[in-house]
């Protein structure tokens, strides 16, 4: 930062206009003080890199900005829904959604008409229970199946109690009667599931049941939704009556017989 010397022309409370000896006209700060015009005085000139230094730092918090931005945009946990519609969340670290994928038809045409980008994992879960209601992908009338899964690492700030109470509250405020099933796993199961385009909800029911020395598909398997695994394992799988939300049947309880995963009470009645 260098002197100059020459002529206030003009002065108020932040710049200077001043003609150097040379002929120049410069606008110069006048940090706070009033200079009487005709004047002579020294002032001080800003540094030729002072604009560049206020650029850099700029460039600087824009691409912290940006490097935040991106690391919460990345994917830290899936959470996959199975109904009839079959679809994946895809979910950052705030538990907020950055992308959502359909599994079959339903799932695609449900994610066609909501925009859960953004949604808290909670908000995105009753959004499409909602929409899946309106489009009769849900029964009041009848019993429901919930298929839930979420793979996140185990620092991960969602776990199952919280995916039960919200699925059962909202199912309850639904008035929809409906048999829930929630599993827990890691990050990778969710991501290779979700690369091979299949839900993680059969994937995770087939380990399950290869685990109990049930049917199980052999590999690459399993279908990519719950409904095409049990159409074609047709495995040896009920629910229990700790998995039934009665959000139509609750002042009746709980059913006596509970239904077979993939079968509403009218189809178990008519296999009954």
């Amino acid at each position: 930062m260098g002197k100059v010397k020459g002529l206030v022309l003009e002065s108020d409370e932040r710049h200077v206009i001043l003609l150097t000896r040379e002929g120049e006209y410069l606008r110069l700060p006048a940090r706070g003080r009033l200079y009487e015009s005709g004047s002579e005085g020294e002032f001080s000139r800003p540094s030729p890199f002072r604009h560049a230094r206020a650029f850099g730092l700029v460039a600087g918090l824009i691409l912290l900005l940006l490097s935040t931005l991106l690391w919460h945009n990345q994917p830290r946990a899936y959470l996959a829904l199975d109904i009839n519609p079959s679809l994946t969340l895809v979910l950052n670290s705030r538990a907020r959604v950055v992308r959502a994928q359909g599994h079959n038809f339903q799932g695609t045409g449900l994610l066609e008409s909501l925009d859960l980008r953004g949604f808290k994992a909670r908000e995105a879960l009753e959004a499409i229970l909602e929409e899946s209601l309106s489009r009769g992908h849900l029964s009041t009338e009848e019993k429901n199946m919930v298929f839930l899964s979420l793979a996140g690492s185990p620092g991960f700030r969602l776990e199952e109690q919280d995916l039960q109470a919200w699925i059962s509250q909202a199912l309850w405020d639904l008035q929809v009667d409906a048999y829930l099933w929630v599993a827990r796993c890691s990050a990778e199961k969710g991501r290779e599931a979700l690369g091979r385009e299949i839900s993680l909800n059969a994937q995770l029911l087939g380990e399950q049941l290869q685990a109990e020395g049930g049917k199980a598909p052999d590999l690459p398997g399993p279908p990519g939704t719950i409904r095409d695994f049990i159409r074609t394992f047709n495995p040896d799988f009920t629910f229990s009556e700790e998995d039934f939300i009665p959000g139509k049947a609750g002042e009746r309880g709980r059913p006596e017989t509970p239904a077979p995963p993939g079968q509403t009470g009218r189809e178990n009645k008519k296999n009954n």
